[in-house]
């Protein structure tokens, strides 16, 4: 691996000679991952190294291993705290700083903005994003991430793209909105019940009103009827009065003047 640093002096010295131990036994163990090419694992004993106790040799090479496996943020970080540690030594910190200027570009940018953060956890490649970090250009490896947004630990949305190196991109998501409090389920379920009921006391109501108007209606009819009844009954029983009275007065003004009635069928003399 070319720019390999081995571990000399005593720069994997730790708090205590177990930890300097350890320390010493992933830096090397690191080493020959990185010269077997197996850059995964020489990435993540040179980090538990590096975990151990913090060195300008140990995060250099770390730097190396992540850019063959593509954690190009991580080497950029690296490499930045190798330049800025005031005992690193200047051949690996100019090595460290040309190495920086090449991978700053090759880093690509992301935007996450989310419409309706508001009591929402988003997380990006599994790690938790600040909702500082929002609307931010951050940078972030080449490759495929995954973004999920989470309520009361329920994922609500999961999405996930791709980014190349050097690109700028915008990555704009809506959070679903949240499920209605059970409080307010209840009273939303009991107003509606109590408008119903209302609904169905009012159309009661109005069939009462209905049928109390139509009974008046054929109530009025009923005496209009009777009415007219009892009218024409009184005017035949004047009419028929009125014939017979005339009849009276005919037949008793003949007898009057000696006319014979005929209706009696014989002849008065008198």
């Amino acid at each position: 691996m070319s720019g390999l640093v081995l571990l000399v002096g005593s720069a994997a010295s730790a708090q205590t000679p177990e930890e300097t131990a350890l320390a010493r036994t992933l830096f090397h163990e690191g080493v020959e991952l990185a010269e077997a090419e197996n850059w995964s694992e020489a990435a993540d004993r040179f980090r538990r190294a590096h975990a151990l106790r913090p060195s300008a040799i140990i995060a250099f090479n770390l730097s190396l291993a992540d850019v063959e496996i593509g954690r190009l943020v991580e080497a950029s970080e690296m490499l930045e705290w190798v330049v800025r540690q005031e005992d690193t030594d200047e051949a690996m910190r100019a090595d460290a700083g040309a190495r920086l200027e090449i991978l700053r570009p090759r880093l690509a940018r992301l935007t996450v903005r989310v419409e309706g953060s508001e009591g929402v956890q988003v997380t990006l490649d599994e790690r938790e994003l600040p909702h500082a970090a929002l609307g931010v250009a951050m940078p972030v490896d080449p490759g495929l991430h995954r973004l999920q947004l989470s309520r009361a630990s329920e994922v609500v949305l999961e999405e996930e793209r791709s980014v190349v190196e050097g690109e700028a991109a915008e990555w704009s998501v809506t959070a679903p909105p949240p499920p209605p409090d059970p409080a307010e389920l209840a009273r939303a379920e009991e107003e509606r019940r109590r408008a119903e009921e209302e609904q169905v006391r009012r159309e009661a109501e109005a069939r009462e009103e209905a049928a109390r108007i139509l009974a008046a209606e054929q109530e009025r009819e009923r005496r209009t009827r009777r009415r007219r009844r009892a009218v024409g009954v009184t005017v035949a029983i004047v009419v028929a009065g009125g014939i017979l009275g005339a009849a009276l007065g005919v037949r008793a003004s003949r007898q009057t003047n000696g006319v014979p009635d005929a209706s009696l069928g014989t002849v008065d003399w008198r």
